[in-house]
């Protein structure tokens, strides 16, 4: 007797088996692929500042309704942070960093401009929150900046 080997084939129900296996492998890729992204928050405290909203609302308003508006101002690797106003007390400039927050800093803010150099402002987009009191009122802006 003489037996042919015989050869693999592809019928439909070897067809479905295949395609959970594909499917499961590519599930298993997604879910890992996920799981290693980063999940930093912008806020470490992300309720508390949800709370505060409305404060910072009022202070977003009436720093809009400013004559100057504070703005900032990128001259070769310094950045001017500009604050209107001849009084400004407790200004402080927040730059957080959306893709690393370990590259987030802070710093003092006086009246007019304000330079800041240094190796702390990394190539990329910033998030910038500039806050100050003046005439016992507290003004703050969100400015987003990509520092070149």
């Amino acid at each position: 007797m003489n037996k042919k080997p015989s050869r693999f084939r592809l019928h439909w129900g070897n067809s479905i088996a295949l395609v959970f296996v594909f499917f499961g492998v590519f599930i298993g890729i997604l879910v890992v692929g996920t799981m290693r992204q980063s999940t930093d928050l912008i806020e470490e405290n992300y309720y508390e500042a949800e709370v505060q909203y409305q404060g910072r609302m009022e202070e977003m308003q009436r720093t809009e309704n400013l004559a100057t508006p504070p703005s900032l101002r990128q001259e070769d690797n310094r950045l001017i942070v500009f604050i209107p106003g001849s009084d400004v007390q407790n200004g402080k400039a927040t730059f957080k960093r959306l893709d690393n927050m370990k590259l987030d800093f802070e710093a003092d803010l006086t009246s007019g401009e304000t330079v800041l150099e240094g190796d702390e402002l990394v190539r990329g987009n910033w998030i910038v929150e500039l806050s100050w009191e003046s005439n016992n009122l507290r003004y703050f802006k969100k400015i987003t900046h990509y520092h070149k």
